[in-house]
């Protein structure tokens, strides 16, 4: 009899903690509160974004009727620019625990609505007497979002005043670039990079649960578009004959790391159903 009882019993006991588990894991989740918000950047750029080309042109222009040898050349490297982007708007949602007294723990997540950099246009090559066809033109904007994941802890100062900190990682980073070259004869390729998210933040929580916050905020990510081929040109003034040398072109041209300076505006839901101490 004791033999049959007491497997029983242990198979009960391991049955009611583990259906007792998912009960206790809810009930500290409830001890939580999410905080869904949205915000708008009202000042936002790229990191220092190298520009690096070189372009050379080689061949016989015809000069006086007399085939002459010539030679055109251009490059830049290390060139710093930051384009300018279009300030947009960014929603998301986090789960804060009460860790100890004045802290709070938790997630989040965030999706940076699609933005647009303003149009880079460089001339890299231009015609020479003599020389046409061997024009080069880079042109064109990126038109980016992001989508980072984090943990963020949270120090109440004074009842209501609170400063924040987000550690995470960009889990999804589109970057699309409308524009190119001017010749299609170059090879032209894409390259997109993700990387890491930061975010300290200063916030106000009002009794009504409203939250107002201001944040710097980066989205560590690279774009890296770059070219490279050769292109017939070299057409002459005097007798038009075609295809009298060729210009050897490459190039490299990359968008870096979005910063954005924020005010943004949330609302926190307590999940056991209290308003904010």
């Amino acid at each position: 009899m004791k033999k049959t009882i007491l497997p029983i019993l242990l198979t009960g006991l391991i049955t009611a903690n583990v259906f007792a588990a998912p009960v206790n894991i809810l009930n500290l989740i409830k001890k939580g509160e999410i905080n869904i918000k949205a915000s708008y950047d009202f000042s936002s750029s790229f990191g220092d974004t190298p520009f690096s080309y070189n372009a050379l042109w080689t061949g016989e222009v015809i000069e006086y009727y007399m085939p002459a040898p010539k030679q055109h050349s251009a490059s830049q490297n290390n060139r710093e620019t930051k384009p300018k982007t279009d300030n947009g708007f960014a929603i998301g949602a986090e789960y804060l625990y009460p860790v100890v007294q004045q802290f709070k723990a938790g997630v989040g997540m965030q999706y940076v609505l699609p933005r647009q950099t303003k149009t880079v246009n460089v001339d890299m090559l231009d015609n020479q007497p003599g020389v046409t066809d061997m024009y080069l033109n880079f042109s064109g904007r990126f038109k980016m979002s992001y989508l980072p994941v984090y943990l963020t802890l949270q120090y109440n100062i004074i009842s209501g005043l609170y400063i924040k900190g987000n550690l995470g990682y960009n889990v999804y980073y589109d970057s699309g670039f409308e524009g190119g070259l001017n010749r299609d004869e170059l090879n032209f390729t894409e390259k997109n990079t993700k990387g890491s998210y930061q975010a300290i933040i200063a916030g106000w929580e009002f009794r009504n649960n409203l939250v107002v916050e201001m944040g710097y905020e980066m989205y560590r990510s690279k774009t890296e578009l770059s070219w490279d081929g050769q292109i017939a040109s070299g057409v002459t003034e005097i007798f038009g004959e075609d295809e009298l040398g060729q210009t050897t072109a490459r190039g490299k041209y990359s968008v870096s790391d979005l910063r954005r300076i924020y005010i943004g505006i949330g609302y926190k839901i307590s999940l056991n159903g209290g308003n904010r101490k």
